[in-house]
This record gives structure tokens, sequence and C-alpha cells, in this order.
């Protein structure tokens, strides 16, 4: 009785294993193409409040 615990406790270990790697596994394919989207967003802010976007900087409006 007590071996079968045993067994139970260390697959149950092996299981959480597994899936704290898979995760690992999907995480460390998503940061790249986040920090990149994230990047993109502050560079077309930036863009936006030096005038380059647009519709902004000063003057030139009609009137």
């Amino acid at each position: 009785m007590i071996s079968k615990f045993r067994n139970q406790k260390g697959q149950g270990l092996a299981e959480y294993a597994l899936i704290l790697a898979l995760i690992a596994i999907v995480v460390a394919a998503v940061i790249p193409r986040l920090g990149t989207a994230i990047s993109n967003a502050f560079t077309g802010v930036a863009d936006t409040l030096e005038g380059g976007g647009e519709g902004g900087g000063e003057g030139g409006g009609e009137g």
C-alpha cells in the first residue's frame, strides 16, 4: 500500500514538471513576438509625439 502511494506521488511530480516545461516553451516562443509588438507601439507613440505622425505637429491648419 505504501509503495503504491509513493509511485503516485512521483508520477504527479513528473506530470507537474512536464506541464512546467511546456509552459516554459510557450513563454519562450511568445515573448520575442510580444517584445517586437510593444517596441513598434512605443516607436509609433514617439513618432506621433515628435510630430511625425499623421495630423500631428503645430500650425498648418486651415482657417
